[in-house]
């Protein structure tokens, strides 16, 4: 579509974001209104849909822009309604992709038996490596039908494996067991906000005369909560007032919540601080498909003395690898061996393998920037293409973010799950993703911001076209300082984290008073626990 390396960058980038934010809409849906097969039927045919679009933008010369002919100056641009499709089928696909959430439950329902808590846990993982698989294969069997016959021909072979899919979700319709619906999360955060703005001027009464008759709601009656003193002005959505009083058999949700409702709101805000200090770790994850590949179009592609070029495209086959036996080794190898040392059933806490990711995301970006920096060094005026020096020098930044990624992202999921309450942990999942989707906006920020301001008098920029006349390596180094300061953030955010109970500890319901007076001190753990 002839745009430049930063224009291509921020597209992929923010309909990354995009992918990521989507998933919200399809745990609402699925909670509330379709049920969990439902929504990932409707997105599973939303997905295909848009990659049928897409495969028509790269396959119909209508739909392209026109081709430079030989000795024209000035080519022809991309019209704006080319863009627009393209652009619009893009959007389809990251609205396919909210079907994620969906997945999910629906696989995890059909382990129902408390019984069967290991059957599940394996189908989390066996997920986790079905979608790292399928990134592989689209980085190397796609990727090389797409450098030897043309885009368009692999955006087909993308095509029917979308709908292929589609046909394996349609197939199980006779044995699925449908999840049962917690209820509209989304909406219940909501009324919490609503109720505690319609009674901002209202004084805050003392925390026995607060709402919490749970009989209104049957599902609190099994949940135990410490109620907290923080987040105190969402507790005035629990205020009774005189006129409410009487109508309890009615009461409107958007003017009174049950107290117990508002700490499960304050649980959610809790985790808000941390998700936000892994928002930089996405930024660096964005750099494979954009960054990381475009380096390796301007050095050797060439395996040994072999005249064998590879794809460029294909190196996050390596960061793919990375996770999937990093994966297995963590659980076979690491946790065992760190379950010793530490003594913590899981070896590290949750807490403390996001950190650990963030340190990585750290050493990657540190590393990436040296590569390029003696990558530049090496290009001699003879290159015309670009440095002699190997693009399997890449291999340690790939490597470095898929370690990354496997303590920050699970880490993060598992945090989540951890400390959400149990009855928004479907939509909690979601928010969780939203992370990963403000990384990407940030990274797409970034690059525009860096390009527009290192361009100035006549100056290629950090980020030009041509590799070679930028200097990248200084934008890496600036992706690692802000890991780094989003590190020690995140230190700040873990030491001061009020862990919710362990929900498997056995425990006796007391009333709101009693609770009232346990210590939330006691709840706070040591530092990154």
């Amino acid at each position: 579509m002839k745009q430049t390396n930063s224009s291509a960058s921020s597209i992929v980038l923010n309909f990354s974001g995009t992918s990521y934010i989507t998933p919200l809409v399809g745990a609402m849906l699925g909670d509330s209104f379709f049920g969990h097969f439902r929504s990932s039927l409707l997105f599973a045919v939303i997905y295909v849909v848009g990659q049928f679009l897409v495969t028509l933008s790269a396959n119909v010369p209508a739909l392209q822009p026109t081709q430079c002919k030989i000795g024209e100056e000035i080519c022809p641009a991309t019209k704006r309604w080319q863009l627009s499709f393209l652009y619009t089928s893009l959007f389809i696909i990251a609205l396919g992709r909210a079907g994620y959430p969906a997945y999910q439950v629906l696989g995890a329902a059909q382990f129902h038996d408390h019984r069967q808590n290991a059957e599940r846990s394996a189908f989390f993982t066996y997920m986790f490596q079905a979608l790292t698989f399928g990134y592989m294969v689209s980085a190397t069997a796609v990727v090389y039908v797409q450098e030897s016959y043309g885009w368009g021909v692999g955006y087909i072979l993308t095509a029917l494996a979308s709908f292929m899919s589609l046909l394996g979700l349609l197939s199980g319709l006779p044995f699925y067991r449908e999840g049962h619906s917690e209820g509209n999360a989304c909406a219940k955060i909501f009324q919490v906000l609503s109720a505690s703005l319609l009674k901002c001027r209202l004084s805050l009464p003392p925390r026995e005369e607060l709402f919490d008759d749970q009989s209104q709601d049957p599902d609190e009656a099994n949940l135990d909560f410490f109620y907290s003193s923080d987040f105190r002005f969402l507790d005035k959505a629990a205020i009774e007032t005189h006129d409410e009083q009487f109508l309890r058999e009615g009461r409107n949700p958007w003017r009174l919540c049950t107290l117990s409702q508002v700490e499960e709101v304050k649980q959610i805000l809790r985790l808000v601080p941390v998700c936000i200090s892994c928002i930089i770790f996405t930024s660096i994850y964005g750099q494979l498909p954009t960054l990381f590949v475009l380096q390796g179009e301007v050095m050797n592609r060439k395996v040994g003395n072999f005249n064998v070029e590879i794809p460029p495209a294909t190196m996050t086959i390596f960061e793919n690898l990375t996770v999937l036996l990093g994966g297995y080794l963590y659980n076979k190898v690491f946790i065992p061996t760190m379950m010793k040392v530490t003594g913590h059933p899981k070896g590290i806490s949750p807490l403390q393998r996001i950190g650990t990711g963030l340190c990585m995301g750290v050493l990657a970006m540190t590393v990436a920037a040296l590569v390029e920096t003696q990558r530049l060094a090496r290009i001699s005026p003879s290159d015309t293409q670009g440095s002699e020096m190997s693009m399997f020098y890449l291999i340690p930044q790939f490597v470095l973010v898929g370690i990354g990624e496997i303590f920050t992202y699970v880490g993060l999921t598992e945090f989540f799950y951890d400390q959400s309450p149990p009855r928004m942990r479907s939509v909690s999942s979601s928010i969780s993703m939203l992370t990963q989707a403000m990384g990407n906006y940030l990274s797409s920020l970034l690059v525009s911001i860096v390009y527009h301001s290192t361009t100035k008098d006549g100056s290629p920029g950090w980020i030009p076209n041509d590799l070679n006349e930028g200097r990248v390596d200084k934008f890496y180094l600036l992706l690692a300082a802000l890991c780094g300061l989003s590190f020690i953030c995140f230190l700040i955010i873990a030491s001061t984290f009020k862990h919710r109970r362990d929900e498997n500890l056995p425990t006796r319901r007391c009333s709101p008073m009693r609770k009232t007076m346990t210590s939330r001190s006691s709840l706070k753990e040591p530092l990154l626990s």
